[in-house]
């Protein structure tokens, strides 16, 4: 049976094994267990591998209520923090900032909030767990869970990176958590 592991575990600050262009079936019955756990973790909004102890290059996010999607091999193509100034136009000509910070909890350390500075938007590549490569561009929360997901997979913890951290009660420990 999976279980979480603890922020200070060592496991947590390693660089993640990529799949590669063919998940076996060992590898789907692992993602399969990965995704079982989501669906079973009430305001969780995504697991990645090594938060269970898996060393492999993926995680699991909710896309809604019922429907779960798999991220595997995961690469960020593009930021809004590539861009010079402080805003740049998005493609309805409305002004965007490049960057925003904002707390954010995690699995790995339950009853904590970190603030992280993250891009507001990014352009990503990844395969899905058929094997088919995607792109897709995704802004602030769905490109924060993205990145907060991506880093788990880099062996970048959020205690590290953080501009702040502060205890939550048990009561805000239900909302969603990455």
């Amino acid at each position: 049976m999976l279980q979480f592991l603890a922020g200070d575990d060592p496991r947590l600050r390693r660089t993640t094994q990529k799949i590669g262009r063919k998940v076996t079936k060992a590898q789907q019955k692992t993602i399969s267990k990965v995704r079982k756990m989501l669906e079973a973790s009430p305001g969780a909004m995504a697991i990645a591998a090594p938060q269970v102890g898996i060393d492999l290059r993926f995680f699991v996010v909710r896309r809604t209520a019922t429907e779960t999607m798999v991220v595997i091999d995961p690469k960020v193509v593009w930021t809004s923090l590539d861009e010079a100034e402080d805003f740049f136009v998005d493609t309805q000509g409305n002004p965007v900032a490049r960057q925003i910070s904002q707390w954010e909890g995690c699995l790995s350390f339950p009853g904590m909030e970190f603030l992280i500075v993250r891009p507001q938007i990014i352009r990503i590549e990844f395969m899905n767990e058929k094997g088919t490569m995607k792109c897709a561009s995704l802004s602030g929360f769905d490109a924060r869970v993205f990145l907060h997901e991506t880093d788990h997979l880099d062996g970048v913890m959020i205690d590290r990176k953080c501009e702040a951290s502060r205890k939550i009660e048990d009561e805000e420990e239900d909302r969603m958590a990455m």
